[in-house]
C-alpha cells in the first residue's frame, strides 16, 4: 500500500481558539465557586464539570485536530481519512474512490443549512469550527449512502476528481 497523494487539513479560524479559552475560564471560575460557596456546591461542581467536558471536546475536535485525506492504492482506489491529535492517529474513513458518486463545493452557509437526505449518514472530517469553505463527497454504495464533509484545497479535490474518473471507466 502507497500513498499516491494526500492533504493535511489544519484549523484556518480562531473561533475555536475563543470558545477554548472562554470555556476554559468559565470552568476556573466555576470550580474556584465551587470551593467558595458549600450552600451550592454540587449544582456548581455539576456546571463546571459540563464546561470541563466542553473544553475537552472542542480542544480534541477543533483546536489540536489535524485531519488528513488521501488516496491509497493497493488493489482498488481508496480515499482514507485519518485524524491526528497529538501522538493518537485514527482511521476515522476509508471508501472505496468508485463509490464517490458527487464532489461539490459549498460555502460555509451552503454548509450549515445542509440537511441530509433521509437515509443519508453525514460525516464532517473538519477541523476548522465555522468554515469558510467545504467540499461535499457524496458516498453511495451497497452498504450505505453517506455525505462527508471535508476542507481540501483545489489541487488535491482536482486530483480526486481525476481519480474518480479513472475507475468510473
Amino acid at each position: 500500500m502507497y500513498n499516491e497523494f494526500s492533504y493535511t487539513s489544519r484549523p484556518r479560524n480562531k473561533v475555536a481558539n475563543y470558545v477554548l479559552l472562554g470555556l476554559g475560564g468559565s470552568a476556573a471560575i466555576f470550580v474556584a465557586a465551587a470551593y467558595l460557596t458549600p450552600k451550592y456546591s454540587g449544582i456548581v461542581w455539576t456546571v463546571a464539570f459540563a464546561l470541563i467536558v466542553s473544553v475537552i471536546y472542542v480542544y480534541t475536535r477543533y483546536v489540536g485536530a489535524e485531519f488528513t485525506y488521501s488516496v491509497m492504492d493497493a488493489g482498488t482506489e481508496s480515499f482514507v481519512v485519518t485524524q491526528k491529535v497529538g501522538k493518537t492517529v485514527k482511521t476515522m474513513a476509508r471508501i472505496d474512490v468508485s463509490s464517490i458518486t458527487e464532489i461539490r463545493r459549498m460555502t460555509g452557509k451552503e454548509y450549515k443549512k445542509y440537511k441530509a437526505a433521509r437515509g443519508v449518514v453525514k460525516y464532517c472530517y473538519l477541523p476548522t469550527m465555522c468554515p469558510d469553505e467545504v467540499y461535499l463527497l457524496s458516498m453511495r454504495s451497497i452498504h450505505e449512502d453517506a455525505d462527508i464533509f471535508i476542507e481540501a484545497d483545489e489541487d488535491f479535490i482536482a486530483a480526486l476528481n481525476e481519480r474518480r474518473r479513472i475507475t468510473e471507466i
